[in-house]
């Protein structure tokens, strides 16, 4: 039943993905939620031992960029299967273990190769699964997981209780060097064949992050939560077994719980990124996630943990999903593996700093004040991504279905004629043959800005020029479609062919009507990336207050030309403004209802143009 709301290629997907995270979560659940009660209890690590470990995964991360270097033009499958087999092949070693230092060299062994997985990982969820079901198809993943998960976590506990660790250590990393392999069989088929960092490289990749200003506050907030969440990682062993002195069986029974809470979890994340956002899902994940450290903090029985347990889950599980989706969805086609190489470096430098800062507070103030500050820190996150989520409303609303026309606020205005200059400068003259993106943009960008400066012409002189040149390089059936996202399957082609000509006339009568706003802004081209038929074009619109803002294009090649099908102003992005609206309206009433209303726009807009006097 669940395979059903999913395309053929994404079922095909999930057959294999599916029991690759069953073979995982056998492995995993037989080692994550031990190994501190192991390193304390059966091996007496202290506090800086188990500061140390964490501090040294952390440092793992650091590499970070040299893995993503060695993707560079290579397909991104083999970067996840076998750094991850060979990760969780370390394990085998584990009856060797003579003792604390010996146990925290191989997980640190352990995380650096998995560490080496993670860009090409975001790589292979990118090529595998489409946006408007790839939220859905990675919660559904997770759910099988989840679902095994609760009886691998209580059978755990008592596995532990009976049975020498160092032995099943061994067979769950065969179980997981099976997961990897399992993952062999997956089929690349969204996207090119070799890697965005070919083109971009990783100074491409920094200098892409660098006028990246929403991303760079996505990070601070990443960085806020990691930190919380790593100062976190020498304490919980000394709570569990210091202070409350929990048992393998209890351990047991809160990682099934987990496990539990993560079955619930998974769809729901899915969902609401799918539905939603994915800023909205992790401005709800970061505040679930500072629930956990304040449970901890006040905790004074074993069994309170239960809370703390579903906490972690619910956000562990959002942090694997969402943060993901994220990366992706602000990065864009091809830049994936890069901003995730750079979110994970940062990740290595708090994954430093974080379990050291975590051993000082505990010798300076004890286990609980850890807690304490862990969950302030994740606060202050969820305070600032839902900021961010509440950022680009003004832009918002300059694509709304039902407003786009009048405004009042100066924001509001901005965006809607910037986002009218950006299109007017898109929608031009076809490329000759032969000519890169930026190229193209460039040459017809000097052309309409031209028409734009001709004081002698009458405003509707100037609409009716642009509007000349408007169809011949922007794919608005392109667009539309990604607009409408997964309720374009259900249409037939009559109510294609409608629901495109409605939404070119949407585009034609919101923005080509307000070229005549154009405020003598120019644009400063930045940096282009081609792959295969794909292509993404950075710029700078600079207004004549000297204000830069970054604009970027997407690109599909359609014969000997390229065309425009979305434009991302400071990273909110055409399409997903539309496709939120265009998704709520057929949700919440119907297709039909949805034309309805584009109709009705129409016909407004046409009326109050007839109204004006020259226009």
């Amino acid at each position: 039943m669940i395979m059903r709301g999913f395309s053929p290629g994404v079922r095909q997907a999930l057959w294999i993905d599916i029991p690759a995270a069953l073979l995982l979560t056998l492995s995993t659940g037989l080692t994550v939620p031990f190994g501190g009660l192991i390193l304390r209890r059966e091996l007496g690590a202290t506090a800086f031992q188990l500061s140390l470990m964490s501090a040294a995964t952390g440092a793992s991360l650091l590499l970070s960029l040299v893995w993503v270097r060695a993707l560079r033009g290579r397909a991104p499958l083999p970067s996840l299967v076998w750094p991850s087999f060979v990760a969780r092949g370390l394990f085998l070693l584990v009856p060797l273990v003579a003792g604390a230092w010996s146990f925290v060299g191989l997980s640190v062994l352990a995380s650096v190769f998995g560490a080496a997985a993670g860009p090409a990982h975001a790589a292979v969820v990118e090529r595998v699964y489409p946006r408007s079901e790839r939220g859905r198809a990675l919660g559904v993943v997770k759910m099988a997981g989840a679902a095994l998960g609760i009886g691998v976590a209580l059978g755990g506990g008592q596995l532990f209780e009976r049975l020498d660790w160092r032995w099943i250590f061994p067979a769950a990393a065969v179980l997981g060097m099976a997961a990897s392999l399992t993952q062999r069989r997956l089929r690349l088929t969204h996207g090119p064949a070799t890697d965005g960092a070919a083109a971009l490289g990783l100074a491409g990749a920094w200098a892409a992050v660098r006028d990246d200003r929403a991303f760079r506050r996505l990070l601070l907030a990443a960085f806020l939560f990691g930190a919380g969440c790593w100062i976190q990682t020498p304490a919980h062993p000394l709570l569990l077994v210091d202070v409350l002195g929990v048992s393998a069986a209890q351990v047991g029974v809160f990682a099934a719980v987990a496990a539990l809470a993560t079955l619930v979890g998974s769809p729901g994340w899915g969902w609401l990124v799918d539905r939603r956002s994915s800023l909205a899902a992790l401005t709800l994940m970061y505040a679930i996630g500072a629930a956990a450290p304040l449970i901890c903090f006040a905790a004074r029985s074993p069994w309170a943990l239960v809370g703390s347990s579903v906490a972690d889950a619910l956000a562990g599980v959002g942090l694997d999903l969402v943060w993901l989706l994220v990366v992706i969805d602000v990065a864009g086609p091809q830049r994936a593996p890069q901003y995730v190489a750079i979110g994970a470096t940062l990740a290595g430098v708090r994954g430093i700093v974080g379990p050291l800062t975590g051993a000082l507070l505990i010798h300076a103030a004890g286990v609980r004040a850890v807690y304490l500050v862990a969950a302030a820190l994740e606060v202050a996150a969820a305070w600032l991504v839902a900021r961010e989520l509440r950022r680009p409303a003004g832009a918002k609303e300059a694509v709304a279905v039902a407003g786009a026309g009048g405004y009042t606020s100066g924001h509001m205005a901005n965006a809607t004629r910037l986002l009218a200059l950006v299109l007017s400068l898109a929608w031009a003259p076809a490329a000759l043959a032969g000519q890169s993106p930026t190229d193209q943009l460039r040459e017809y960008t000097d052309q309409v800005v031209k028409v734009l400066d001709d004081a002698s012409l009458r405003p509707q002189d100037r609409r009716a020029a642009v509007r000349k040149i408007a169809h011949e390089v922007f794919d608005v059936g392109e667009t539309a479609k990604r607009a409408l996202a997964r309720h374009w399957q259900a249409r037939n082609e009559a109510e294609r062919e409608e629901f495109i000509q409605l939404f070119a006339d949407l585009l034609e009568r919101s923005y080509i009507s307000r070229i005549d706003q154009y405020g003598g802004e120019k644009v400063r081209y930045v940096s282009e990336t081609v792959d295969g038929d794909r292509a993404v074009v950075r710029a700078r619109v600079v207004t004549k207050k000297g204000t830069e803002v970054p604009v970027e294009s997407r690109l599909l090649q359609r014969g000997e030309r390229w065309l425009i099908y979305d434009v991302l102003i400071e990273n909110v992005s055409l399409i997903a403004n539309y496709r939120a609206q265009f998704d709520k309206i057929i949700r919440t009433t119907s297709f039909d209802e949805l034309v309805r209303r584009l109709k009705t726009r129409r016909d407004e807009f046409d009326s109050d143009l007839v109204s004006k006097p020259g226009s």
